[in-house]
């Protein structure tokens, strides 16, 4: 495996999504950064890893996600990413904490929003392809579409990528309709100085 895709500290080999590039220092894995982080900022910071967990969507389909811990400026922050093919796109939640967090209790956190972010359903498939479901609630997570350069956006929406033409397609069974979008922060902030921040808001 190349030198670029091993952890600079720990050795270990890494995936795209497992690493983090840190301005003069290197590649490192996220439980080596938290550590290291950690330790600049005398920070107590419970790095427990946690096995990855399978739930089933709306259909009964079953979805594997894994978890990951990050020191952040503004807390613990809990990710989970379904586990699919490198390169490939699914469904991502994330919980953000104190500091200090104990991570099960950002684990239960996070499990209950993956649990009701899979229950509910977005699209569907018709007669003629995929269309907004009945409630006309679309929600769907912002990436770049590497098929066009980063220029345009992919929606990822119930854990499936759509292209930017394909959501307009979503669309256009509304022509005369009118469209209210609003973007919204993907991580739930429930802990660490942005609650506060909000709180003083």
């Amino acid at each position: 495996m190349p030198e670029q895709d091993l952890c600079g500290r720990c050795g270990q080999p890494l995936k795209s999504h497992e690493r983090i590039s840190v301005a003069n220092v290197g590649l490192r894995c996220y439980r080596c950064f938290n550590e290291e982080t950690a330790a600049m900022m005398s920070v107590d910071f419970d790095n427990t890893p946690l096995q990855p967990v399978t739930v089933a969507d709306a259909d009964d389909v079953e979805h594997t996600f894994e978890f990951r811990s990050m020191l952040v400026p503004t807390g613990h922050a809990l990710y989970a990413r379904e586990r699919v093919p490198e390169g490939q796109e699914g469904y991502e939640f994330s919980v953000l904490g104190d500091f200090d967090a104990n991570p099960w209790d950002l684990f239960r956190l996070l499990y209950d929003r993956i649990q009701h972010g899979l229950a509910v359903r977005h699209v569907e498939r018709g007669e003629l392809g995929w269309r907004i479901t009945d409630a006309r609630h679309l929600v769907g997570r912002i990436t770049s579409d590497p098929d066009r350069a980063g220029e345009i956006p992919l929606l990822v929406i119930d854990g499936r990528p759509f292209t930017w033409d394909q959501v307009g397609r979503l669309l256009m069974s509304f022509e005369g309709f009118t469209l209210r979008a609003f973007v919204d922060d993907s991580i739930e902030v429930i802990g660490g100085p942005l609650l506060k921040e909000e709180r003083k808001a």
